[in-house]
């Protein structure tokens, strides 16, 4: 366990940060959450329509 602990004080903390925004910017652009809340409300209003059918 020492060793994880001297292992994880080690990591390039800044480099891991800029890594993870960019990472962070590539998938959760505007367009793609826009994407992403359209298919959610494509699908609840497929659910709602299923079940009116059903009734």
């Amino acid at each position: 366990m020492a060793n994880a602990v001297l292992q994880f004080e080690a990591m390039d903390w800044s480099r891991l940060s800029h890594a993870a925004r960019a990472q962070f910017d590539a998938r959760f652009t505007a367009a793609q959450n826009l994407e992403l809340m359209m298919h959610c409300y494509e699908a609840a209003l497929a659910c709602k329509q299923a079940k009116a059918a059903h009734s």
